[in-house]
């Protein structure tokens, strides 16, 4: 798997990671999500071969929308690895990822760890009801975009994270065995 130099530069500085990108694995291009985390954790999860759930939460905020997408991997034996990321609606990679992602019929998730080593590269729960919920979450991202006459994504961001940390976000959109619900749109 071949990361580019500035993606291995944040990775390996940051202790923690996940990022939503485009590489090609052998098929052509496609959206992989890149996580960072402990070899132990990794590992465990690896043995055990547990399954990732995506979910999707967007949301208005007084600087623009927020269309953010989370992974859970868990094994009651290990633990779990949770995580977000967020696109941000006016950058055009970012938004061609988003709409790639959307349109593929898989969702792999690459698990490295803190030596950058590929520890599991695990199928992401990617069937149609998730391609629907993240078609739902683009959707209504460019609608509420549309609408939005200042937009400043890094404000937005945090006034999300304020308003949703990571355990809510968790519990909202991934907790029951579907992977989501209809009103958090995934």
């Amino acid at each position: 798997m071949k990361l580019s130099e500035e993606l291995k530069s944040y990775l390996d500085q940051a202790a923690y990671a996940l990022v939503c990108v485009t590489l090609d694995l052998g098929n052509g291009s496609e959206t992989v999500v890149i996580v960072k985390s402990t070899a132990d954790l990794i590992d465990g999860l690896a043995k055990a071969k547990a399954t990732v759930g995506v979910g999707w939460l967007v949301e208005q905020t007084d600087q623009g929308p927020v269309a953010c997408m989370c992974i859970k991997c868990a094994d009651d034996n290990t633990g779990e690895l949770v995580g977000e990321t967020y696109f941000d609606l006016i950058n055009e990679d970012e938004l061609d990822t988003l709409e790639g992602l959307v349109n593929q019929p898989r969702l792999k998730v690459a698990m490295f760890d803190e030596e950058m080593d590929l520890k599991y590269l695990a199928d992401a729960r990617w069937g149609a009801l998730e391609q629907l919920y993240a078609q739902q979450a683009f959707d209504r991202a460019e609608e509420l975009m549309e609408k939005t006459e200042v937009y400043d994504f890094e404000k937005a961001r945090d006034l999300f994270q304020d308003k949703v940390n990571l355990e809510k976000l968790v519990a909202s959109i991934l907790d029951d065995e579907d992977g989501g619900d209809e009103e958090s749109g995934g």
